[in-house]
């Protein structure tokens, strides 16, 4: 039986743990990075016509801490986020040319987490006030300069920038080889990760989508065209785009607070309890910044030994638009008799962003991360 899950199901399953540590040595998870083919899982997106304005929102269920679909359903499919430029500049690079940039993110317009089947934005091209289209092209823009040892500019002004394209894959839920974990509604996905390579949380994210054209210095760019393998368009206005991207809605979010978080995944059964505490706490790593919960977990057999197993299915979302999905990430725990342990759950993540938890592929859980200095 277990007990203090909204969800009211056992969970349990394989090991995946960072290690942290404490006074004693006994504070200890695990990460597990599942690497994909050539180590990339690549940023994002999508097929929708963009909109400009307030798109409108239907009322939606504000009560924090839950976002599973009505009636407990999985995930909504067989639909479009919403694509949304941003960053966008448009620069003179000499002999009268000028190059624009923009990135691309990725919006879930409904009422309830959703599916998408991954997709590829094959090309396009921008239309000018004056009459004249130029191609664009997508691709990392990081990896052009990185690869190539030279800058973006050098590259447009050479006449490259056309040759150099490749078509962007889109991945907008989680990795394939576990259950495909939804996308939640209203953050800006700008790109997705997953797992990497020799514990590198890093190792398996790519630079988001970018979006490159070369036009005259004199035209005044206004609309850019996507093109899609399967030969639809969608179009982004270039006159009206942020320089980064909004915050998500705290209402269509519904995201809880930490002490919420505690009570719904504080967990019993007849052998052992796992307790979280009601915080969460910034911990300085070797990666950088991360986020963990700390809590305990009890064998309530004095006179045995015990494996305590809990499946944490989650997703983080940071403040630069990656949203990173740990599908099999296990507390697990060899316990003796009457024996108790500290330990965390590790997130990547920093103070002030959001978790997603999950209960196999159903979102059942948002959470504000409100952390205090390690």
């Amino acid at each position: 039986m277990t007990e203090g899950r909204d969800d009211g199901e056992k969970a349990g399953g394989s090991q995946s743990e960072l290690a942290g540590q404490d006074a004693v040595g006994q504070r200890s998870a695990r990460w597990r990075w599942i690497g994909g083919v050539g180590a990339a899982l690549v940023a994002a997106v999508v097929i929708l016509v963009m909109q400009h304005g307030d798109p409108g929102e239907a009322p939606v269920d504000e009560s924090p801490g839950v976002t599973a679909a009505p009636g407990g359903d999985t995930a909504v499919s067989d639909i479009k986020p919403e694509i949304i430029g941003w960053d966008y500049s448009f620069n003179d690079i000499g002999d009268g040319w000028a190059l624009g940039t923009l990135r691309l993110a990725f919006v879930n317009r409904t009422t309830q987490p959703a599916t998408y089947e991954p997709f590829t934005i094959s090309g396009g091209h921008v239309e000018t006030e004056e009459g004249r289209e130029y191609a664009a092209v997508t691709t990392s823009l990081a990896d052009w300069e990185g690869s190539l040892g030279r800058s973006l500019a050098d590259v447009a002004k050479s006449g490259d920038l056309v040759g150099l394209s490749s078509p962007a894959e889109v991945v907008l839920t989680s990795l394939e080889r576990y259950a495909d974990l939804p996308m939640p509604v209203d953050i800006y996905v700008a790109r997705t990760g997953g797992s990497g390579f020799q514990g590198d949380p890093f190792a398996g994210i790519r630079s988001e989508v970018d979006v490159a054209f070369v036009a005259a210095a004199t035209a005044h760019p206004t609309v850019l065209t996507l093109e899609l393998e399967d030969g639809s368009l969608s179009t982004i206005d270039l006159r009206s785009l942020p320089t980064s991207l909004p915050e998500p809605s705290a209402a269509r979010t519904r995201a809880a607070d930490i002490a919420s978080f505690a009570a719904n995944w504080s967990t019993s059964t007849d052998e052992w309890t796992i307790t979280f505490e009601p915080q969460c706490i910034v911990d300085i790593g070797g990666y950088g910044e991360l986020v963990n919960i700390p809590y305990t977990v009890t064998n309530l057999d004095d006179l045995g030994g015990t494996e305590a197993s809990m499946v944490m299915p989650h997703a983080t979302y940071r403040a630069d638009g990656l949203l990173f999905f740990e599908d099999d990430y296990t507390l697990e725990h060899s316990l003796g008799p009457g024996q108790s342990l500290d330990a965390a759950f590790y997130l990547l993540a920093s103070d002030g962003e959001l978790l997603f938890m999950y209960d196999e592929n159903r979102l059942v859980g948002s959470y504000l991360l409100d952390c205090v200095g390690d």
